[in-house]
C-alpha cells in the first residue's frame, strides 16, 4: 500500500488509496487489550494522521481540473468528517470489545471457582492443562468420615426446607473447619461427610490435623443441634493407610479415594457410637502425644479380624506451640508445591 501511495505522489495521481488507513483504524480495536490503551490511542492516531496528511497532500499537490474549488473543498471536508467518524467508531468498537473481554474473563473466573468447589486446586490445575487420567498413589494418608445418627427417621419429621437448611448449616460449618485445619473435603453423601488429610499433597501431620478437625466438628455439631432443638448425634471415624486418589466420570466427574485408609475410616464410623470419635490403632500411635484417648474393647472388623480401636476424647493440655508451627509449615509447603505445579503447567 505504501508503494502505491508513493507512486500516486510521484505520478501526481489520486487513487484514494489513503482510505486504506481508515480500514486500519477500524481493525486496531481488535488488536489491543484494555490495559494497552496508550498503545491503542497511538496507533489509531497515527493512522488517522497519515490519512489526514495524504488527503491534504493530494488536495494541495494534485489539482482536479474537472472539479471547481468549492467542490474540492467540499470533497476534502467530507473526507475529514468521514475520517473523524471512523476514529470515533474505532474507539467505540474498542470499548465494546474490551467489555466483551471483561465479561469473558468474569465467566472464566466463575467457571474456575466452580471447578475449585468440586476439585482440589492442584487437581483442577492438572485437569485444565492435561487430558491424561489423574490417578495418584499415597503411601499414607488419613481419612475421616462423619455421619449423623438416625438421619432417616429425622427426615420424616422435618419439612424439606427444614432438612436442607439444617444440612446446609452443618456442612457449611464443617467446610470452614476443614479449611481451617488444612484438610481436603472429598465429598458428601446424604448425611455423610468425608475428609482427607495428606491428599492430594503429602503432609506428615495429616493424622493430627484430622483429630483436631474431628474435635471441632463435634463441638460445632452440638451447637447447631442445640440451636435447632435437634435430638441427634454425630458419629466420627478416622483411619490411616494407603490411598489411591483420582478423577472418575466424564459428565459429572468427581475426585474420589480408594484403599485401606478409606475402608478403615468407614468402619470406624459405622461401628462407632453417638457423639464419639473412634480411631484406629495407627491413628492412636501417631497422635497419642497430642490427644487423650480411651481404649475400646477390641472389635471385629470384616476382612481384618479383631482389631484395637480407641476413643478420641480431647486434646492434651500441654500442647505447646510446636504442633501449630508444624501445621503452618505443612500448609506453607503445600502452597509452595501447588504454586510450583501451577507455574510448571
Amino acid at each position: 500500500m505504501f508503494n502505491v501511495l508513493i507512486s500516486c505522489v510521484l505520478w501526481e495521481i489520486n487513487l484514494n488509496i489513503q482510505y486504506f488507513f481508515l480500514i486500519a483504524v477500524f481493525i486496531s480495536p481488535f488488536l489491543f487489550y484494555q490495559h494497552e490503551r496508550l498503545m491503542m490511542n497511538l496507533v489509531v492516531s497515527s493512522f488517522f494522521g497519515l490519512f489526514l496528511g495524504f488527503e491534504i497532500w493530494f488536495y494541495v499537490s494534485i489539482a482536479d481540473n474537472t472539479m471547481s474549488q468549492h467542490q474540492q473543498i467540499f470533497r476534502l471536508a467530507c473526507g475529514l468528517v468521514f475520517a473523524l467518524s471512523s476514529m470515533l467508531c474505532s474507539f467505540h468498537l474498542w470499548k465494546n470489545v474490551n467489555r466483551s473481554w471483561e465479561k469473558l474473563s468474569k465467566e472464566k473466573k466463575r467457571s474456575e471457582q466452580l471447578l475449585l468447589n468440586i476439585l482440589p486446586s492442584s487437581i483442577a490445575q492438572r485437569l485444565k492443562h492435561s487430558s491424561e487420567i489423574i490417578a495418584d498413589y499415597f503411601e499414607q494418608a488419613s481419612i475421616m468420615f462423619a455421619d449423623i445418627q438416625n438421619f432417616t427417621p429425622m427426615c420424616k419429621k422435618l419439612s424439606p426446607h427444614q432438612l436442607v437448611n439444617f444440612l446446609n448449616e452443618v456442612f457449611t460449618e464443617f467446610d470452614n473447619i476443614t479449611q481451617k485445619h488444612g484438610l481436603e473435603k472429598i465429598k458428601t453423601n446424604g448425611d455423610g461427610y468425608m475428609v482427607a488429610g495428606g491428599v492430594p499433597i503429602n503432609c506428615d501431620f495429616h493424622a493430627i490435623q484430622c483429630c483436631y478437625c474431628a474435635l471441632d466438628m463435634q463441638v460445632a455439631f452440638r451447637d447447631i443441634c442445640k440451636a435447632h432443638s435437634m435430638q441427634t448425634g454425630l458419629r466420627i471415624g478416622i483411619g490411616c493407610g494407603e490411598v489411591i486418589a483420582g478423577i472418575i466420570g466424564k459428565s459429572k466427574f468427581s475426585y474420589d479415594l480408594w484403599g485401606e485408609a478409606v475402608n478403615l475410616a468407614s468402619r470406624m464410623e459405622s461401628q462407632g457410637i453417638r457423639n464419639k470419635i473412634q480411631v484406629t490403632e495407627s491413628i492412636y500411635n501417631m497422635t497419642k502425644h497430642h490427644f487423650n484417648f480411651d481404649k475400646r474393647d477390641p472389635i471385629q472388623d470384616k476382612g481384618v479380624g479383631w482389631t484395637n480401636t480407641y476413643w478420641l476424647i480431647s486434646k492434651k493440655d500441654k500442647l505447646g506451640t510446636d504442633v501449630h508451627i508444624k501445621q503452618l509449615q505443612c500448609k506453607n509447603v503445600s502452597r509452595s508445591i501447588l504454586a510450583e505445579k501451577t507455574a510448571r503447567y
